[in-house]
């Protein structure tokens, strides 16, 4: 964990776990479009039968859509300014709407423009010293795919298998 001081506010950036990773891609399938939205702009003197087929594909494209982050839509949204905002919202300190009562955590909308305040607000050296903690404590780099089983022949207790005979 590291600890950044930007205009006496304590960011702690801190290697990110599972669940950190989870919530992201929760947040970019929050931020697709609704299937109301994709129809919207639909002309409304369209023949039924095409408006129904638009409608169809519109519904797929959501459902398609709704389970699953691609990879490519990670990076994107990783490299965005959005992201970066994201990534900096997660490493400031929480904070509670004012007033009395239970009222809902900030919201996604207030903590993105928290954090862009805030990077907007710091200094060239506090904003390098932001980048090089997130880039320390980055275990992306970490992950590798498996190398796979290795040879059966060293592996006690597993025999090679033997070739069988073809009829």
């Amino acid at each position: 964990m590291i600890s950044v001081s930007v205009g006496g506010t304590e960011i702690l950036i801190k290697a990110k776990r599972l669940l950190d990773y989870v919530d992201k891609l929760d947040f970019i399938k929050m931020r697709r479009s609704r299937p109301w939205d994709l129809i919207q702009g639909f002309p409304l003197d369209m023949v039924e039968e095409n408006y129904r087929i638009l409608v169809g594909i519109a519904m797929r494209s959501v459902y398609t859509n709704s389970s699953s982050v691609c990879i490519e839509e990670e990076i994107l949204f990783d490299r965005s300014e959005e992201g970066f905002y994201y990534e900096l919202w997660r490493c400031l300190p929480k904070r509670k709407n004012p007033g009395k009562g239970k009222q809902p955590d900030e919201t996604w909308k207030n903590g993105l423009n928290r954090a862009r305040l805030l990077w907007e607000s710091a200094t060239d050296e506090e904003k390098s010293q932001i980048k090089i903690a997130l880039f320390a404590t980055d275990e992306s780099n970490n992950l590798k795919n498996s190398d796979g089983p290795s040879d059966p022949e060293s592996q006690p207790g597993l025999e090679p298998e033997k070739p069988s005979p073809s009829k």
